[in-house]
Parts: structure tokens; sequence; C-alpha cells
């Protein structure tokens, strides 16, 4: 049984000036929701420092319990996968085809109500998983400019970005 994708399923659509408005909010709705299937965004705030959430002061244990799942998520198969939507949803955004002639993202100006929260959501599940991955990096580390095959994970990722394929 073949399965049969709409346009803004393929992974060589782009969200180009040229396609509605509901096409538009289609695709970043789509990747949102790939992220939050696999990742809990509570969790990632948590992870990332926040001092409340949802009214609520966070505390050592709510740390500590989010950090163990974040450890857990960035080994599962979810994990690759919505770091993988949210790192399309940030080169849909950010990252334009040549011959397309927008200005470059502006959340102040943009429309679509619901992109910029997933842009920030995108944003910090690749946090998220980096830091969990590589930990703090101070300085630079001469292993990101090579395309050796030891680097590390999200070295590895980064390539399937431009190629479309969800990484295994």
């Amino acid at each position: 049984m073949q399965r049969v994708a709409l346009p803004w399923q393929t992974a060589s659509a782009s969200t180009s000036a040229t396609e509605p408005d509901s096409l538009k909010t289609a695709t970043i709705l789509w990747r949102l929701g790939h992220m939050h299937m696999h990742v809990d965004f509570r969790d990632c705030q948590i992870f990332a420092g926040a001092k409340s959430n949802l009214g609520r002061p966070i505390t050592d244990s709510d740390r500590e319990r989010a950090k163990n799942n974040i450890s857990v998520w960035i080994k599962s198969p979810g994990g690759r996968t919505a770091v993988y939507h949210a790192l399309q949803a940030l080169r849909e955004t950010f990252l334009r085809t040549p011959n397309e002639t927008s200005q470059p993202y502006n959340a102040r100006d943009d429309h679509l109500i619901v992109r910029p929260y997933t842009l920030f959501i995108a944003a910090l599940v690749v946090w998220c998983w980096g830091f969990m991955v590589d930990g703090l990096l101070r300085p630079y580390p001469a292993h990101l400019i090579s395309s050796s095959s030891t680097a590390k994970p999200s070295v590895q990722i980064s390539s399937h970005i431009t190629s479309g394929s969800v990484p295994t």
C-alpha cells in the first residue's frame, strides 16, 4: 500500500513567499506537533533553567527529574525525530533558497501567530539536545570544524538537515 503525502509533508517542501498562509501554518504546526509528540517541553524549559513553570516554582527534585528525562530522551529514536523536526522548522524559516527574494525573517512582522512560538520551542529542543550531548563548549571545539566520521552526534545530524531524510 502506498502512502500519499500532501505537498507540505514532503521533504522538499519549503515555506516560500508564494505559498498561501494556510499552507505555511499547516507546515509549522505539523513540525510543532511532531516535536510535541517526542519531547516534553516543560522538561526542556526546566533543564534550560526556568525558575517557574505554569506558575509553580521549580525545585531541585524537578531539575533532577528533568535532567534524567532529557538524558533518556536524547538516546531515543523519538529524540532524534524531535530534533529533526525542530531543525527543519528552523531551516524552513531562516534558510531561504537563493531564488527567493523575501526579506530575512523578523518575528515582529510575522502574521502567522504560531510561528514565533514554534521557533522558540524548536530552538529550545535543539539546545537541550546539543547541551546534553556535547555539554558546555568552552572554548569553541576544533572537532566541530572538521567533518570527520568521529564527530559527535550533534555534528553528524547536521548533515541530515539539508538531505531531508529523517536520521535513524
